[in-house]
């Protein structure tokens, strides 16, 4: 993100999803940007009683295979959020 312009951005989504960041929403992201900076890979899984739970996995794979690292579950005032 940090080396792309607003248009490049958009142009890594998929067909119809370019306008979920705004161009302004965009810049405020970048300019939160610092060089130490971590990635992280999560999972979010929704369930038909409404329940959802976040699964973290490892960032580096053992043996092409990603492993859970840590499972929280989604409390009620924050279901909003991943909706």
């Amino acid at each position: 993100m940090e080396n792309l312009n607003y248009e490049d951005f958009t142009d890594a989504y998929a067909k119809g999803e370019e306008s979920w960041i705004s161009k302004e929403q965009f810049y405020e992201v970048k300019g939160l940007l610092t060089s130490g900076v971590g990635h992280e890979t999560y999972e979010l899984l929704k369930f038909d009683n409404g329940e959802m739970i976040l699964v973290e996995f490892s960032t580096m794979p053992e043996d092409g295979e990603f492993k859970v690292q840590g499972i929280k579950i989604i409390p009620d005032e924050m279901k909003e959020f991943f909706k």
